[in-house]
């Protein structure tokens, strides 16, 4: 008895593509897109007014929603619009106090600030100012910066963009 063999083809087989494995890696990568720009923003650090912590150059991944169930705290970096522009500050005064600089050094209702991050020490000062329901005071952790630099501001929460939850150096700008 003799096997039947099928004849062999001249062409080669072609494999179609897996559709529903493709519609599944493009609907995956749609929702981390999408999940990614609605919960964080990546901001670049330009000028020196939060060195040594943050370096000209850097990329902050911030967190849009970091502040949805709790208000912001002491000592955060946070990046805020101020005056039409993004900054990247701390977090150095909280609604309902007075806060003040003498020195380089900052005072919440006329008591030192404890500040255990690192420092560029300086003679910044800056006058005492109460700060209203909903507004902060953000300072630069670089005080030795001559006064034609934004190294301070009053901001209300409403204008915070985020927390800085991470940081890759790039690059000097």
């Amino acid at each position: 008895m003799q096997d039947i063999v099928p004849p062999l083809s001249s062409a080669p087989e072609v494999r179609r593509p897996n559709r529903s494995r493709f519609l599944w890696f493009l609907m995956a990568f749609a929702l981390l897109t999408f999940g990614l720009r609605t919960q964080f923003r990546l901001v670049l650090v330009k000028g020196q007014s939060m060195a040594p912590t943050l370096a000209s150059g850097e990329l902050l991944l911030v967190s849009t929603r970091a502040y949805l169930k709790a208000p912001p705290a002491r000592g955060d970096v946070v990046v805020a619009r101020y005056q039409g522009e993004l900054i990247v500050k701390r977090v150095v005064g909280l609604p309902g106090e007075t806060v003040d600089a003498r020195h380089g050094h900052v005072h919440v209702d006329g008591r030192p600030l404890l500040e255990s991050y690192p420092l560029a020490g300086g003679w910044l000062d800056i006058r005492a100012g109460f700060l209203i329901d909903g507004s902060y005071a953000l300072l630069g952790d670089n005080r030795s910066l001559p006064s034609t630099v934004l190294v301070h501001a009053v901001v209300p929460e409403d204008r915070f963009v985020g927390k800085v939850v991470g940081s890759l150096h790039l690059w000097p700008v």
